[in-house]
């Protein structure tokens, strides 16, 4: 009786302090080593409304989150080259959300605007942003 209850007790507890509302719930890697990778847009959605990318006339949406804090956003239109656009991020103290903000063609760094991280697995980055009556969510995942 006492082995199930301290079962219960420790599945209680690891549930409860998962970061992410899609998880993973119980994790061994740290947010920093799961997230820096190349990651693939898999799946687009505006007010839970599932959009192709391809509809908005994009073939590739990928990003490369760096070590450093550093990374390379690449977004490529249907039949055009790719635009490469140089990116700062870093996560919040709790590290459930994401800042992120891009270096423009004028050379000058936008502000940091916030993401919030809804699941940071090893395969998946789910990430919603919202602007003005528009909830955004990224579903990223690698090849």
């Amino acid at each position: 009786m006492k082995n199930i209850l301290f079962s219960l007790l420790i599945t209680i507890i690891l549930v409860s302090c998962s970061k992410y509302e899609e998880g993973p719930f119980v994790s061994f890697k740290s947010p920093e080593k799961r997230i820096t990778k190349l990651w693939t847009l898999k799946e687009y959605y505006v007010n839970d409304e599932f959009i192709l990318i391809n509809d908005l006339g994009i073939e590739i949406w990928e990003k490369t989150y760096n070590p450093d804090g550093t990374g390379i956003q690449t977004i490529q239109l249907i039949g055009m080259k790719p635009v490469n656009e140089n990116f700062e991020w870093k996560f919040n103290e709790k590290k459930d959300s994401i800042f992120e903000r891009f270096r423009g063609s004028n050379n000058e760094w936008s502000d940091f605007y916030s993401k919030k991280i809804i699941r940071l697995s090893s395969n998946d980055l789910w990430i919603v942003e919202k602007n003005n009556n528009e909830e955004i969510k990224y579903f990223f995942g690698i090849n």
